[in-house]
């Protein structure tokens, strides 16, 4: 497992990862509070993170532009798990989808500090851009963090 899943099973490297950007949410608070910290997580962090994942998996963004979503979704979450993601299992919503994902990296650290959730909502939000184009915004739903069993969040395409 990459990361924390509802049994609380997680990877030292990812234990030892969180800690650090624990740590660096605490040094931004101090600095610039809620606001530098949700700037940095979500437009500094999460909206690279789908880019820099497909770096990761070693996948073309070219490849993956003009498929079907569901598909290209599909693989690239297969693709995550093979490599010790967590499941992401994605569903229609109406003109955008639901998300739902078995783990959550950031525990225990997400539970105390909630805008860790704004990194994977980035993430999301960045994926689907890249996968459907346009703009996405997204709705948590559900998170570990707070008590639920998954990840959960609600997409659509910016107005």
């Amino acid at each position: 497992m990459g990361g924390v899943g509802p049994e609380g099973e997680h990877s030292i490297c990812m234990e030892h990862c969180s800690s650090l950007l624990k740590e660096i949410v605490a040094a931004l608070d101090s600095i610039g509070g809620e606001g530098l910290i949700r700037q940095v997580l979500s437009y500094g962090i999460g909206r690279n993170a789908a880019r820099n994942l497909m770096t990761v998996l070693r996948v073309d963004p070219s490849e993956v532009v003009g498929r079907d979503p569901g598909e290209a979704f599909r693989d690239l979450a297969g693709l995550i798990r093979e490599r010790g993601g967590p499941e992401i299992k994605a569903s229609p919503d109406g003109d955008g989808m639901i998300v739902r994902i078995s783990e959550c990296h950031f525990m225990p650290w997400a539970a105390e500090h909630p805008l860790f959730c704004r990194i994977t909502a980035s993430f999301l939000e960045s994926l689907a851009a890249s996968l459907m184009g346009g703009r996405w915004c997204s709705e948590e739903i559900q998170t570990i963090a707070h008590g639920g069993d998954s990840c959960v969040f609600r997409l659509r395409p910016r107005p």
